[in-house]
């Protein structure tokens, strides 16, 4: 009986760590996840759609941010540095 009341944490346990691992290795690569394409992002921080090698850039705190238009980079540049902040962390 001692030892079944043990594999639940120890399940528990080994899930929270294996998710954990998980998080750190996403984590390392989200820093640059378009950099063959100069982009500290893969998606349009606006729009969520994907960017490509034409995709418009804005220069934010000496990073080039991915647009999926000029429309979206005008846009950008007409934030106020918070709002400009907030996006930038939210893109992937």
């Amino acid at each position: 009986m001692k030892t079944s009341a043990l594999i639940a944490p120890a399940a528990l346990l080994v899930a929270l760590c294996l998710g954990a691992c998980a998080n750190t290795k996403t984590e390392a690569t989200a820093t640059t996840p378009n950099a063959s394409l100069g982009m500290v992002n893969t998606t349009c921080p606006f729009s969520g759609k994907p960017l490509s090698e034409s995709s418009p850039t804005v220069e934010y705190e000496g990073q080039k941010v991915g647009m999926c238009c000029t429309g979206c980079a005008t846009r950008f540049g007409k934030l106020d540095a918070s709002a400009q902040a907030a996006l930038v962390s939210k893109a992937k």
